[in-house]
C-alpha cells in the first residue's frame, strides 16, 4: 500500500546477497533503500574462539579451571572423586572447588520451574527470603504474611519469591521438576542425600509450571523480572520450547544489561540446534546440552547447532530407565518413600552450570556474564567428549 515498510535480517554470514523486487498488484511508486551494517564482535564474545562443535558446542563445563580463572590464579589440583550418585559433581570438577572453601556463599540463583519444596531438609536454610518481606510492620504484625505489600515490589507477602501459576506467594512444586533442579543447584553439605553444585547459595523459587509441567511464556517474562529486580544473580531456566518470542528475548537481554546470567535448557528431542530461549545464546544467555556418566553425548540432548553460541554441556543422564545413569536429587516431601529420585534431561544439566556459574561469583563477585561465558568457553573440556 502506500505506507512505508522495512525488512530488517540479522546474523547473516558474509556474502554477496540480492534481493528481488517484483510488482504485487496495481502500480505504486516506490524507493527502495538498502544498507548492510558489520557485526561488531565484543572482546569477550565467545564467537572470537577457537574449538566451537555443532554438537557439544565448547564441551563440559569444568568448575576447577573456570573458578581458577575467574579469581586468577593456577587451575584447582584435583581431589579424590565422591563417586556413586554424585558422578556429576565429580564431573564437573565441583568438589576442587569445594577444597577451596568456594560452595556458593552470597550468590541468588532464581529457579524459574514447577515451584520448589521449600521444606526439603536437604534445602531449607538455603532458600532465598526476600529482605523486605522479614520482620514485623508498624503494628506488630509478621510482614511475611501480614496481607501487604510491604517492600512495594508489587508482589503481597512474597516472602520466599511467587507463584505465578496461581498468582500467590506459595511457589510449592506440585510437579517434582522444579525441587529435582533446585537440589542440584544448591543442596546442603551435609551427608545426606545428596549435594548441590553450589551447597551454600540461596535458591529463589519461582513458579511458572503447572503440576503437569506445563507453563506460559508470559509468566517466564515476569518471572525473570522479578528475579533481576529482587537481587537474583542467576536465572535457572530448565525449560524451553519451539517458537520464537521477542519479547522473551528481550527480558533476557535486560536481564544481562543488569549483569543476571540466565542459563536455559537446549531440550531433549535430539534436534540439531537448541530450544529457545537457549538458542538466543548466539546473542544472550547460556544454552546448555547433556552429558552421560562415561562422558558421551545424551542422545536425547539437542545439539548446539552450526551458529557459534554460548552452549555447553553438563551431567543430564543417559534418559534410560530411571538409575544411577541418570541424575540423583531431590523431590517434593509429598512423593512417597525417601524425598530423593533419578531424572535425566538437559533440565538437569543447567542445573550443574548455575552452580558452577555461582561458585565462579563467589570466587569474583565483579564477573560480567560476558566474561563469564568466555571463561567457561576458555576452560570447558571437549578433548573426551564420546559422540
Amino acid at each position: 500500500s502506500l505506507s512505508p515498510k522495512s525488512i530488517e535480517i540479522n546474523a547473516l554470514t558474509p556474502g554477496i546477497y540480492y534481493v528481488r523486487v517484483s510488482q504485487y498488484q496495481g502500480s505504486t511508486n516506490f524507493t527502495l533503500n538498502l544498507s548492510a551494517i558489520p557485526t561488531t564482535v565484543a572482546a569477550n564474545n565467545v564467537s572470537n574462539l577457537n574449538g566451537f562443535d555443532s554438537r557439544f558446542g565448547f564441551g563440559l563445563v569444568n568448575a576447577a579451571a573456570a573458578v581458577a580463572k575467574a579469581e586468577g590464579v593456577a587451575t584447582f589440583p584435583d581431589v579424590p572423586d565422591l563417586g556413586g550418585d554424585e558422578w556429576g559433581q565429580d564431573l564437573v570438577k565441583a568438589p576442587e572447588v569445594w577444597a577451596q572453601g568456594l560452595t556458593g556463599d552470597g550468590i541468588v540463583i532464581a529457579v524459574i520451574d514447577s515451584g520448589i519444596d521449600y521444606n526439603h531438609p536437604d534445602l531449607t536454610g538455603n532458600i532465598w527470603s526476600n529482605s523486605g518481606e522479614n520482620g514485623v510492620d508498624s503494628q506488630g504484625r509478621n510482614k511475611a504474611n501480614n496481607g501487604l505489600d510491604d517492600d512495594g515490589n508489587g508482589f503481597v507477602d512474597d516472602f520466599h519469591g511467587w507463584d505465578f501459576v496461581n498468582n500467590d506467594n506459595d511457589p510449592m512444586d506440585d510437579n517434582n521438576h522444579g525441587t529435582h533442579i533446585s537440589g542440584l543447584v544448591a543442596a546442603k553439605n551435609d551427608g545426606v542425600g545428596m549435594t548441590g553444585t553450589a551447597p551454600t547459595a540461596k535458591i529463589m523459587p519461582l513458579k511458572i509450571l503447572d503440576r503437569g509441567g506445563l507453563g506460559k511464556t508470559r509468566d517466564e517474562i515476569n518471572a525473570i523480572n522479578y528475579a533481576v529486580a529482587n537481587g537474583a544473580n542467576i536465572v535457572n531456566l530448565s525449560l524451553g520450547g519451539l517458537e520464537l518470542n521477542n519479547d522473551e528475548l528481550n527480558a533476557i537481554r535486560a536481564a544481562e544489561a543488569k549483569g543476571v546470567t540466565v542459563i536455559s535448557a537446549a531440550g531433549n528431542d535430539a534436534r540439531p540446534q537448541a530450544d529457545y530461549p537457549a538458542r538466543f545464546a548466539a546473542e544472550v544467555g547460556i544454552a546448555v546440552g547433556s552429558i552421560q556418566r562415561n562422558k558421551q553425548f545424551s542422545d536425547f540432548s539437542n545439539r548446539a547447532g552450526t551458529e557459534v553460541i554460548d552452549y555447553f554441556i553438563a551431567p543430564g543422564g543417559d534418559g534410560g530407565r530411571a538409575d544411577s545413569g541418570d541424575i540423583y536429587s531431590t523431590v517434593p516431601l509429598s512423593v512417597p518413600g525417601v524425598p530423593y529420585r533419578y531424572f535425566a534431561g538437559t533440565s538437569m544439566a543447567v542445573a550443574y552450570v548455575s552452580g558452577v556459574v555461582a561458585l565462579m561469583l563467589q570466587a569474583n563477585p565483579n564477573l560480567t556474564p560476558a566474561q563469564i561465558k568466555r571463561i567457561l568457553a576458555e576452560t570447558a573440556n571437549r578433548s573426551d567428549i564420546i559422540v
